[in-house]
Parts: C-alpha cells; sequence; structure tokens
C-alpha cells in the first residue's frame, strides 16, 4: 500500500516537471493567448476577449458608422470602461 503511495506522487511529481516549455505555462495562466491550444485557460481568455470586443463594436455601431465621432467615442469608452 504505502509503495502505491508513493509510486503515484512520484508519477505526479515527475508529470508536473513535463509542462517546462513556457508556452505550455503560459496557456495555463488566465492572460489571454491566442496562439495556445484549445481547451486551455490563456486560449479561453482569448476568445472571451475577442467575443467582447465583437459585442462592443456592435454597440457602437448603433451610436454611429465605424470611424465616425459618436462610434469612436463609444469604442474610447467602452476600452475605458473594460479597464475599470
Amino acid at each position: 500500500m504505502r509503495k502505491t503511495i508513493l509510486l503515484a506522487i512520484c508519477a505526479v511529481a515527475l508529470l508536473n516537471g513535463c509542462a517546462s516549455n513556457d508556452l505550455e505555462k503560459k496557456c495555463s495562466e488566465t492572460v489571454a493567448r491566442s496562439d495556445c491550444p484549445a481547451g486551455t485557460a490563456g486560449k479561453m481568455m482569448s476568445e472571451y476577449d475577442n467575443d467582447l470586443s465583437g459585442m462592443d463594436d456592435q454597440r457602437c455601431r448603433v451610436r454611429g458608422p465605424v470611424g465616425s465621432e459618436a462610434y469612436l467615442q463609444c469604442r474610447r469608452e467602452v476600452r475605458r470602461d473594460r479597464r475599470n
């Protein structure tokens, strides 16, 4: 029984060391990265950011056509609000 537990602990320690390349480490963080594989925290955050950007764009298009002063003002407000 003790050997099984010790073997399991060694296996977990060994597998944790396998995720040693920088991309794997960065993709496990919740920072948006489009170059991460699907299903990782980095990729999910990147997709979430893209979804928000699309929704923000649609919301601002209601105020005016793309490039208009009203549209640009809306995008600045959204960007400011997202930072806070």
